[in-house]
């Protein structure tokens, strides 16, 4: 079934999926250079704090523990868990990837500040190291 096929049987899109591409949108504001640089470390660690804190520990161990059980069935968005899966590593990785692309002089401006601002904010993430890194 290719794509076109699949949004006409299937209307909607995967949570798990829009989801990311929310992380991408407020990456992207990471990147923009009329934001002064505590904004742009600010939607950095949004997504940051997006994915360690709810998406991996909830959203992704949910589909890993679908695959685990031999689970098949399509979700509403017509993917299968084993489906799902290899579409959220591809944009996880596309996500990590771009992350790290930020310029070094956003990187160095508050790197002291960033990981205090991402990492010791509190909550399971805080003793983790970052999804992306």
């Amino acid at each position: 079934m290719n794509k076109l096929e699949r949004e006409n049987k299937y209307p909607y899109h995967n949570r798990e999926l829009s989801w990311l591409d929310f992380n991408f949108r407020v990456l992207e504001e990471a990147f923009e250079k009329e934001n002064p640089i505590m904004e742009r470390l600010n939607f950095l660690s949004i997504t940051a704090s997006n994915l360690d804190e709810l998406f991996f520990m909830v959203r992704v161990a949910g589909v890993m523990e679908q695959i685990y059980s031999k689970y098949t069935k399509p979700d509403d968005s017509g993917l299968t868990p084993q489906e799902l899966m290899a579409q959220l590593s591809e944009k996880i990785h596309s996500l990590c990837g771009k992350a790290v692309q930020l310029p070094a002089p956003l990187h160095s401006a508050g790197a002291e500040k960033a990981s205090d601002f991402i990492f010791k904010a509190g909550g399971a993430g805080a003793q983790t190291a970052p999804p992306c890194g």
